[in-house]
């Protein structure tokens, strides 16, 4: 009766190993995957905003709104340039933003929203299509300022939170 329950015991054990080992494994890849991701969507969110801040995106809308105030026909004419996509790693991995946890990959989401209404914003400005009176091109100008804060706020918090984990 010993052998019975010697054998039966190492069937359970074979049995929960090879139901175990799989799932231990794909648990596994899903995290180092999880890291991965976060590591190259972080980097990216770091590089955009240190990117800003070299070459002075808010500062030189706060001149131009300050120029505005004064003499609104003056001011309200900011712009820059974008020729490559700064969002490849973001666009590159929509599919898998998922596995992210989830607060991150909602801010994660808002702060690429937030980046490319950004650029549309400027582009919209750069093209001229829009035609707008001195006074509306200021209050588009502050709107576009109140985002920019508010999205390299967002980044910033995305960045704090990763090196904390």
């Amino acid at each position: 009766m010993d052998n019975f329950w010697s054998v039966v015991l190492g069937a359970f054990v074979a049995i929960c190993s090879g139901v175990a080992t799989p799932f231990l494994l794909e648990r596994s890849k899903r995290n180092a995957e999880r890291k991965c991701l976060t590591a190259a969507i972080v980097a990216e969110v770091h590089a955009l905003i240190e990117i800003s801040k070299h070459r002075k995106y808010i500062e030189g809308v706060q001149q131009e709104l300050a120029k505005g105030q004064t003499d609104p026909a003056k001011g309200g004419n900011f712009g820059f340039s974008v020729r490559r996509n700064p969002m490849r790693v973001y666009e590159s991995n929509l599919t898998r933003i998922g596995i992210l946890p989830a607060s991150l990959a909602k801010q994660v989401v808002i702060f690429y929203a937030g980046i490319s209404s950004i650029l549309e914003d400027m582009q919209d400005m750069s093209e001229g299509k829009i035609q707008r009176t001195p006074q509306d091109q200021v209050r588009v100008l502050n709107e576009v300022l109140q985002l920019m804060e508010a999205t390299l706020a967002l980044g910033e918090k995305i960045v704090a939170t990763a090196e904390r984990h």
